[in-house]
């Protein structure tokens, strides 16, 4: 259950949850994409609401607590499923997908189907496939559940990447 959250993000500010399990971070989350209804109150994303305003969602990349992934499909054919899901032109889908293999470290990976990769690459696939779209805002429910050590750096090494790109 949430309660009296007041929450006021700027450009380029990182901001992480913490809270035990059942504390409402991942409905916070919902509720900030538009995905959930608030029993009370109001959500504003750039002063207007998610979950009324297409257009707001629209700015918004999502990276839910489970992976969102094809399995059976290649890393470059899941890229293109979300840029096209996404709306991106199709005139600039290969270059942001080359720019997210880049960016991710999978370039060399591209042809794999996504079942056969380590679960920190899934993870950084999964996080990629959420900025195809140049989103205002990025929302990560638990990025680096499940992954070791190294994996978690790199993934976190992406996010400040990104908070550095404001």
């Amino acid at each position: 259950m949430l309660s009296n959250v007041d929450l006021q993000v700027n450009p380029g500010e990182l901001v992480v949850l913490l809270g035990p399990n059942g504390a409402g971070k991942t409905t916070l989350l919902g509720t900030a994409c538009g995905r959930i209804a608030p029993d009370s109150g109001r959500v504003a994303l750039t002063g207007r609401n998610p979950r009324r305003d297409s257009a707001v969602r629209a700015a918004l990349g999502y990276v839910p607590q489970d992976l969102a992934l094809y399995p059976y499909l290649s890393v470059a054919e899941n890229l293109e499923i979300f840029a096209r899901l996404m709306n991106v032109a199709k005139s600039q889908c290969a270059e942001r997908i080359s720019t997210a293999l880049a960016w991710s470290g999978l370039e060399e990976r591209a042809e794999h189907r996504v079942d056969t990769l380590s679960g920190g690459m899934r993870r950084r696939l999964n996080i990629v496939a959420s900025l195809l779209h140049n989103p205002a805002v990025l929302m990560l429910d638990e990025p680096t559940v499940g992954v070791d050590v190294n994996a978690r750096e790199r993934i976190h090494e992406l996010l400040r990447q990104l908070r550095s790109a404001g």
